[in-house]
C-alpha cells in the first residue's frame, strides 16, 4: 500500500458486500460458523447486532442501501402496476454521487456473468442469472464518473472462473492506484454466491461447523481472502489502512426452516445480517435499524438508529407477470419491526400458495420465529401453549404474561373458545392484551407503508 500524500488526504473506505449470509449464523453473533477474519474484524473494530435487510433479494436491498430509500420507495409516484422492476430504476442520488463529490475515485467491482439468463417462464422474464447482468435494473443508480470493473466470472453454462482472493484482492491495487492519484478510493466490491464444486471440500477444514452448506463453505472462502486483504493492509496496526466494511445483501437458510429458497421470505434467517466495520476498537451497536441506512454510515453522514418501525418487502418479477417462479407462486410480503416485534403480512400466504396470512413474533423470547402470536389470536390457546403439542409455555411469550410457569400452562385458566380474548378470573394474563395491541399497531403501519408506496390495494386485511 502506498503511502498518503499529505496528511489532508481522506481515508479510502472500503465495502464488501458478501451474498446469502445470515448474522445467526456466525460465531460473533452467537452461531456455529467459524469466520476467524469477520472476527478479527469484530474485536477491533464496530460489529452492528441488529442490521436488518429491507429485502429478500440481492436488487432490492443493495438498490436500497445505495439510495438511503426502502425498496417501495424508489418508484413513489408510479403506480404499482406501471412500475418496471426489470429494468432502469428512476434516476437518483446515491452513496457513489456522495463519495463523488466528496473527491474520491469510485470504483464498483462485479463479476461478469456469460451464463445463460435470464430465466423466462411462457416467454415472459421471471428471474436473472447472478453475476453483473443481475445489476442492470440498478445501472441507473451509477453515475458515470464511477468505475466500473468487471471480472471473469462464470462461464455460458454458469461454471465460475474465478476465486475470491483474486476478486477481492482486486480492492487492494484499486486503492494503491488511487492514493497514487492523491485520491482516496470508495471501492464497492459484491460477490455473489456461488462457488466451482472443486473448491468447496477445502473449507471443511474450518472448525466448529454443525452443519455445513454451500453457502457456508462460499463465506469461508471469502472470510479466507478477507484475511489476506486485512493483512495486506496491516491491519489492525496501520492507521493509514482503509476503512472497510463487510456485510451481506440478505440471508438463507441452512436448515433452520427445512427451506431452501430466501427470496420471498422475510424471516430472520433472511433479513438478519451481519454488519462489520473495521474502525471502532471493539464496538457493539445493539440498536435495531435498516441497512438502507448503510448510506449514511459509509458517509459519515447520520445515520437513523431510532426510527420507531422499519420494513422490509420482497417482490418478485413474477408478481408482476402473475407466473410461478422456481416452482412457487411469486409472493408479495411486508415485513414491520418494533423494536422486538416483528409483523408479516404475505398477500399469496406464508409459503406463496394461499390465502393471506399475519405473523408476530416477540424476537426477545422468541428469536427462532417458531410461535406465531398473531395466530394465537385465532387458534385455541391450549394448542399453542403446550410445549407437548408443538407449542412453548406462556413464559416465553412475553415478559409480561405470568411468571409462574405451572400455572400459566394449565388448561382451566386459558381462553374457552377460539379468537376469544376473554380469561377465567382466576388469572387475568394481561400480557395478551399488550400483545393483541401491538399487532393491531403493526398491522396498519404496515397497511400505511402499502398505501403511501402505491401498493394500498393489495393489503387485504
Amino acid at each position: 500500500m502506498s503511502s498518503k500524500s499529505g496528511d489532508s488526504m481522506k481515508e479510502s473506505v472500503v465495502y464488501i458486500a458478501t451474498d446469502r449470509l445470515y448474522a445467526g449464523r456466525l460465531r460473533i453473533h452467537g452461531g456455529y460458523n467459524y469466520m476467524p477474519s469477520m472476527e478479527k474484524m469484530a474485536s477491533h473494530g464496530t460489529v452492528y447486532t441488529n442490521a436488518t435487510a429491507t429485502a429478500g433479494s440481492t436488487l432490492m436491498t443493495h438498490s436500497s442501501e445505495w439510495t438511503g430509500k426502502y425498496t417501495a420507495e424508489l418508484h413513489e409516484g408510479v403506480p404499482f402496476e406501471e412500475r418496471d422492476y426489470l429494468n432502469f430504476l428512476p434516476e437518483q442520488e446515491t452513496v457513489f454521487h456522495d463519495f463523488i463529490k466528496m473527491g474520491y475515485n469510485v470504483y464498483i467491482v462485479l463479476v461478469e456473468n456469460k451464463a445463460q439468463g435470464p430465466t423466462k417462464t411462457k416467454g415472459k422474464i421471471t428471474a436473472f442469472a447472478p453475476g453483473y447482468d443481475s445489476f442492470r435494473p440498478a445501472w441507473n443508480l451509477w453515475p458515470s464518473e464511477a468505475k466500473v470493473v468487471k471480472m471473469p466470472g462464470m462461464d455460458m453454462k454458469g461454471g465460475e472462473k474465478i476465486r475470491r482472493k483474486e476478486q477481492i484482492m482486486k480492492i487492494a491495487d484499486l486503492v494503491e492506484e488511487s492514493e497514487k492519484e492523491g485520491k482516496p478510493a470508495f471501492v464497492f466490491l459484491k460477490c455473489h454466491g456461488y462457488n466451482k464444486t472443486e473448491y468447496r471440500s477445502e473449507y471443511l477444514r474450518y472448525a466448529g461447523q454443525q452443519r455445513v452448506t454451500d453457502d457456508d463453505l462460499y463465506n469461508c472462502e471469502i472470510d479466507e481472502a478477507l484475511g489476506e486483504l486485512l493483512d495486506h493492509f496491516g491491519y489492525p496496526g496501520n492507521s493509514e489502512a482503509p476503512t472497510i466494511w463487510f456485510a451481506s445483501d440478505h440471508g438463507s437458510w441452512a436448515g433452520e426452516s427445512f427451506r431452501n429458497h430466501y427470496g420471498y421470505h422475510l424471516d430472520q434467517e433472511i433479513v438478519h445480517v451481519p454488519v462489520i466495520c473495521s474502525r471502532g476498537g471493539g464496538k457493539v451497536v445493539d440498536s435495531v435499524f435498516s441497512m438502507k441506512e448503510i448510506r449514511r454510515m459509509l458517509t459519515g453522514d447520520s445515520p437513523n438508529m431510532t426510527e420507531r418501525y422499519i420494513f422490509a418487502e420482497t417482490l418478485y418479477p413474477g408478481q408482476v407477470t402473475g407466473t410461478p417462479d422456481n416452482g412457487i407462486l411469486s409472493t408479495a410480503k411486508i415485513m414491520v419491526r418494533l423494536n422486538r416485534y416483528k409483523y408479516i403480512y404475505s398477500l399469496h400466504g406464508k409459503e406463496g400458495d394461499g390465502e393471506p396470512t399475519e405473523e408476530l413474533y416477540d424476537l426477545a423470547y422468541d428469536p427462532r420465529e417458531k410461535f406465531n402470536l398473531a395466530e394465537a389470536f385465532v387458534r385455541i390457546h391450549k394448542d399453542v401453549a403446550r410445549p407437548a403439542e408443538g407449542g412453548v409455555p406462556f413464559h416465553h411469550v412475553s415478559s409480561r404474561i405470568n411468571t409462574n410457569t405451572k400455572k400459566a400452562t394449565r388448561p382451566e385458566i386459558l381462553p374457552k373458545k377460539s379468537g376469544e380474548l376473554e380469561f377465567v378470573n382466576t388469572l387475568q394474563l394481561s400480557g395478551w392484551h399488550e400483545i393483541h395491541s401491538i399487532l393491531e399497531k403493526l398491522r396498519m403501519e404496515a397497511k400505511n407503508y402499502w398505501t403511501r408506496t402505491g401498493r394500498g390495494g393489495y393489503f387485504h386485511f
